[in-house]
């Protein structure tokens, strides 16, 4: 046998290897180091599965539970979907996901009640559109908002994160490996039954994500809907 290069007679023990890289060797000494080497290998192996198992089994612990997100969205129903799952995607395989961020309900009615405003023709401030810094003071989604949730799928591999001016909604490119782990679900490609060649990528199932982070989302597009 070998220790970092250097031959080793068969009856020596792991102990006995400072003394040979010196040209001496020593009695061996009580017990077996190696067997010693052995249990806190394994101690060590067991304790990297357990932490891996808990990553993929469970929602980061800082960030709470997962969530289930767009309950009231059915899932692909293979008998009365237009598209059939061709099984799942690579998990190399880039795709792009849109993540509307939560918009406080009171910023939200206000915006909507603005729109009509300047769509009726009897009101007085009819044709008076919005700039797109206007927009953005009156949504006031709090830049934190969209930084925290950019993190999390950025420590989940994303490869580019990109804030729409309004902050109110991230356009996400990861791998479907990254994904499925941030999104706690599976992708599958999909392809349409009367147009075989065109193809999709979307959740076999459902989708959800940490506690803390589904506080601050509305809903990820690109995983639920159809064309």
């Amino acid at each position: 046998s070998s220790l970092l290069g250097r031959s080793v007679p068969p009856r020596a023990s792991w102990a006995d290897a400072p003394a040979l890289s010196c040209g001496r060797v020593q009695p061996r000494t009580t017990g077996s180091m190696y067997q010693r080497w052995q249990m806190a290998a394994l101690v060590v192996v067991r304790l990297a599965l357990a932490m891996a198992s808990d990553q993929t089994l469970g929602a980061p612990v800082e960030l709470g539970a997962w969530v289930r997100q767009e309950t009231s969205v059915r899932v692909h129903d293979p008998d009365a979907s237009s598209w059939a799952s061709e099984g799942r995607a690579l998990a190399s395989r880039q795709m792009t996901l849109t993540v509307a961020l939560r918009v406080d309900p009171d910023k939200r009615q206000q915006l909507e009640r603005l729109f009509y405003e300047v769509s009726d023709p009897g009101h007085e401030k009819y044709g008076r559109f919005l700039t797109m810094d206007e927009v953005t003071a009156l949504l006031d989604v709090p830049q934190e908002r969209a930084a925290e949730v950019s993190r999390y799928f950025t420590s989940f591999g994303a490869t580019k994160v990109t804030t729409a001016p309004n902050r109110d909604m991230l356009t996400v490119a990861l791998p479907v490996a990254s994904a499925e782990a941030a999104l706690n679900t599976t992708i599958h490609v999909f392809a349409h039954r009367g147009r075989p060649a065109t193809r999709v990528l979307r959740a076999s199932g459902p989708y959800a994500l940490p506690a803390r982070i589904a506080a601050e989302v509305s809903m990820v597009g690109g995983l639920l809907q159809f064309p």
